[in-house]
This record gives C-alpha cells, structure tokens and sequence, in this order.
C-alpha cells in the first residue's frame, strides 16, 4: 500500500508539473500575440514578420495533454493566424480564361502582352502563338528562319513588341509578322542574359555571372553594340534572374529580394515583410504608373503586388494560378497576363 501511494504521489507530481509547464508556454506565446498585434498596429512589418516566427516556433513546443488544453492550444493557433492575415494581405481574385493554348497544341514558356494581343513562345522556343484577348482566337506561325530560336519576348512602354533569338536577333512583331531589326549582339552576350527589357528606344540585358547589366542604344533604326550601365560594382546583380524597367530598373532575386538601381547606381529599396517568404519567384513586371508585381511558383502560387516604395498592397491568390511560368502586364499596366 505504501508502495502504491509513492506511485500516487509520483504521478500526481507529473501531471503539476506538465500543467505548469503548458501554462507557462500558452502565457509566453499569449504574450508573443500580444507583441504582434502591437506590431501591426504600429506597421511595423519586420517585427511583425519575426514575432509571427517566433509565436509558431512556440506553437510546436506546446503539447497539449488533455481536452481542455488541446482547446487552448487550438485558440492560440486560431490567434497566430488571424494576426497573419494582417501582415500577408492575402486576396483571392477569379482569374478570366482569355484561351487555352493547350487544345491547340501549344507549351508555351514565355508570354508577352500588348493592347489587344497576347504573344507567347513555345518550349522549344520555335513557334509564336498569338492570342487576341477580346476574340480568344488564336494563331501560330513560325520563328524567323536563321534565328537561333526565340530566347525572349518584351514590350517597350509605347505597348512594341519584340523578340529576342538565341542568336542575338531581333525582331519587331506586327500584324502576326517578324520584321529584323539591325542588333549588334555576340551570342556570348546573348548566352549569358537571364532576361531582357526595352525601354525608351534601349534594349536592357541582364547578365548576372557577369555581375552587369548591358544597355544597346538605337540610333537610326539600328540598335548598337551593348555598353555596360550599371556604372558601380552591384554584387547582387550576380543572383538576380529577371528585370522590369519604368525608368528605374528593378531586379528579382532568386530569394525574392528586389533591387532598385537608377542611372546605374543602386538605390535603397526595402520591401515590406512577405508571409509566407518568396521561395521561387520567376518574374518580376512594372510599367511607368503601375506597382511591382513579382510571380511566384513555389508552394504558394500567387502574384505579390508592392508598391514603389516598398508597401505590401496584397498577395493575390487564384484557383486559376495553378502552375505559373511567367508574366506580362498590359500595356496599360492594369491587367496581369
């Protein structure tokens, strides 16, 4: 009997002392709750952003035993989410169907848009499809013989298009026609660019193992040969992997940082803290008066919008947006493609 109640007394021990423990963990995440609610109020993003992490990482530790801790533990992980909601900005937005290029055939790897058409760019980087966004209709022709296969598709902000071969040729797009225009680009250079942008009659290459950004000028319907722009050693050009342009020039890192640089200089750009962080980030697109739109494929698909001084605007998610390859703007800058 004796024996018995030691193992009485040893249990009952146990349980105070699990109860003890759970108590003060729900109290300090309690308070971790507290210090996010007091940092959004505050917008203070970044000290949203690490108490958010700080409250999940005490979530784990908290084991419950019983019914009503179980409940407790329950509400502190509806409470960590609620206050989530306030820093990631989360909206979901039905996405229109302007085509499926799959029942026609087509794998397409690389979109651009202007007024009326969608152009996009197959796998095998042969065949343009065009796509008029009012009618849905859509048509196909080849790439231009000679050119090496379509490497890139942009649009400079007067809504031009063009594409860029893989071996440094250039062609304006009109009326479903390749017309070359005169480039003078080495395939080395074209080998080495993860992306391209036009803007005010200059074509923009982004060569990140070179750590620099080349500028080709036009002067009498002829682009010249690419010049270095950046005109300061910019480290994290070397993991950047697409650029937009309005005036500014705004790089995408493979960690979802943004980089600002003007007259090639880099400029101090912080973004908001984005819930959930960017894991693999694609694209990144801009136009003169329109925010920052960077497209994700990672487990959240989604397309982040920040403003050009750094605010989160909202994190748009669609049951549409399943598995995203690229983006492109609309001439006006008020549609995502």
């Amino acid at each position: 009997a004796f024996g018995a109640s030691i193992g009485f007394l040893a249990l009952t021990q146990k349980s105070r002392l699990q109860k003890a423990t759970f108590t003060s963990s729900a109290d300090e995440l309690t308070n971790k709750i507290n210090q996010i609610e007091s940092s959004l109020i505050y917008k203070d993003n970044s000290a949203t952003k690490k108490y958010l992490g700080d409250a999940r990482e005490l979530l784990k530790t908290l084991i419950p035993q019983n019914r009503s801790q179980k409940q407790i533990a329950v509400e502190l992980e509806a409470k960590i989410n609620k206050s989530a909601q306030g820093l990631q900005k989360i909206v979901a937005l039905g996405a229109r169907i302007v085509a499926d290029l799959s029942e026609a055939g087509v794998e397409a790897n690389k979109i651009v848009a202007s007024e009326k058409i969608i152009y996009t760019v197959g796998k095998k980087s042969d065949s343009i499809t065009s796509v008029d966004i009012s009618a849905g209709s859509i048509s196909k022709f080849q790439a231009p013989d000679n050119s090496g296969g379509i490497k890139f598709a942009s649009r400079s902000e007067d809504n031009e298009v063009f594409f860029l071969g893989g071996l440094g040729q250039l062609y304006y797009i009109n009326d479903g026609s390749a017309t070359k225009l005169q480039l003078d680009m080495n395939t080395a250079e074209i080998n080495g660019a993860a992306d391209v942008a036009f803007f005010a009659e200059r074509l923009y290459v982004l060569q990140p193992e070179k750590t620099q950004i080349l500028v080709h000028r036009k002067k009498d319907e002829a682009f010249g040969p690419g010049q270095l722009w950046n005109k300061e050693n910019i480290p994290d050009i070397k993991t950047a992997k697409s650029l937009s342009i309005d005036g500014n020039v705004y790089l995408l890192g493979n960690d979802g940082k943004i980089l600002k640089i003007r007259m090639g200089m880099s400029q101090s750009f912080t973004n908001d803290a984005i819930d959930p962080a960017l894991e693999n980030p694609v694209k990144i697109v801009t136009a003169e008066n329109s925010d920052l739109f960077v497209l994700e494929n990672g487990p959240v698909k989604r397309i982040v919008q920040i403003s050009k001084t750094g605010a989160l605007v909202r994190q748009i998610i669609s049951n549409e947006l399943k598995n995203p390859i690229d983006m492109s703007l609309s001439g006006a800058g008020d549609k995502a493609y």
